[in-house]
């Protein structure tokens, strides 16, 4: 049994949201039998937050302010302006400050971020900037 369009879209977006890199065809087809045995993407997404691959980018010692100005900078990028960057930034780091951890966090932003339109005047470019990396 394969796994759903849906699905892979969500591990794709965990993923490159995460490293702002897609995987592998090894790695995807090994994670999809990971979903299709039953594992869900926030079981993933606890997991990789402890990985020495993301820890390599994030490290555990970066307070909550400096793991929302990385993660969103490699997230968004020059795509939107420094209002949102800022409003962003304040999300994650709010979100971990109250005690949600960082997969949670990233899950979360990546979800909203993915429920937004291409055509939003302020959203927009950095929706399609991560539509594009998903390809």
């Amino acid at each position: 049994m394969a796994i759903s369009q849906q699905q892979r879209t969500e591990l794709l977006t965990l993923l490159v949201g995460m490293f702002d890199a897609a995987p592998g065809s090894d790695i995807l087809d090994e994670l999809a039998n990971g979903i299709d045995n039953g594992n869900t993407i926030a079981q993933y997404a606890a997991n990789l937050v402890e990985s020495s691959e993301f820890t390599g980018i994030y490290s555990r010692a970066l307070t909550a302010e400096e793991f929302a100005s990385s993660f969103i900078a490699n997230l968004l990028g020059d795509t939107v302006d420094a209002d949102t960057t800022a409003e962003a930034e304040a999300f994650v780091a709010g979100r971990l400050n109250a005690g949600a951890s960082r997969d949670t966090v990233i899950i979360e932003a990546l979800t909203a971020l993915s429920a937004v339109s291409e055509d939003d005047a302020t959203w927009g470019a950095a929706v399609l900037n991560l539509t594009i990396k998903l390809k």
